[in-house]
C-alpha cells in the first residue's frame, strides 16, 4: 500500500476560512435589511389575505394559555397585526436598507459599525415579531392600529 506523505499532513493546505458569528463585511446589513423586508411583506401579504378573508367568513375564537394569558384570534387583531407587520415590519426595514446600502456610497468608504447594524437588524427584527405576536396575547384597549404594540416591545 503506497501512502502519499501530503495528503498526511495537514499544515501543507491552506487555511480554510472562518466565518465570523456576526457579519461585518461590505453590504451585510443591506442585504439583511432587505432580505427581513422580504420576508415581513410575505408575513404582512399572508396577513392582509387573512384579514380580507376574515371580513367574508367571521372566525373567532380564544385558546387558554399558563398564567390567566389567553390567545385571541379576532378581526381586529389581524387587521392591526396586518398593519404593525406592513409599517414597521417591511416599510421600515426596506428604509433601514436604503440607507444602510446608500450611506458608503455617497461618503466613499464602508461603514464603521456593519457588525453592530448586524446586531441592531436582528434585535429590531426580533422585537417586533414579538410585538406582533403580543397583539394576540394582550389586550388592545383603544389603541389606533400602529400604537397597539405593548410598551414592553416598543423599548419601554
Amino acid at each position: 500500500m503506497t501512502v502519499n506523505p501530503k495528503k498526511l499532513r495537514p499544515y501543507d493546505q491552506p487555511p480554510r476560512r472562518r466565518r465570523k458569528l456576526i457579519p461585518d463585511g461590505p453590504d451585510t446589513a443591506a442585504t439583511g435589511f432587505f432580505i427581513a423586508a422580504g420576508l415581513w411583506l410575505a408575513v404582512a401579504t399572508g396577513l392582509g389575505v387573512l384579514a380580507i378573508g376574515m371580513r367574508i367568513i367571521t372566525v373567532e375564537f380564544s385558546i387558554p394559555l399558563l398564567f390567566g394569558w389567553s390567545f385571541e384570534f379576532d378581526q381586529r387583531r389581524v387587521d392591526y397585526a396586518f398593519v404593525n407587520a406592513t409599517v414597521f415590519g417591511w416599510l421600515t426595514n426596506t428604509g433601514f436598507a436604503a440607507v444602510a446600502f446608500m450611506t458608503p456610497r455617497l461618503l466613499g468608504r464602508r461603514m464603521a459599525g456593519e457588525a453592530m447594524l448586524n446586531v441592531a437588524m436582528l434585535s429590531w427584527n426580533m422585537a417586533l415579531a414579538g410585538g406582533i405576536a403580543g397583539l394576540y396575547v394582550l389586550d388592545l384597549g383603544p389603541n389606533a392600529p400602529l400604537t397597539a404594540i405593548g410598551w414592553l416591545f416598543e423599548g419601554g
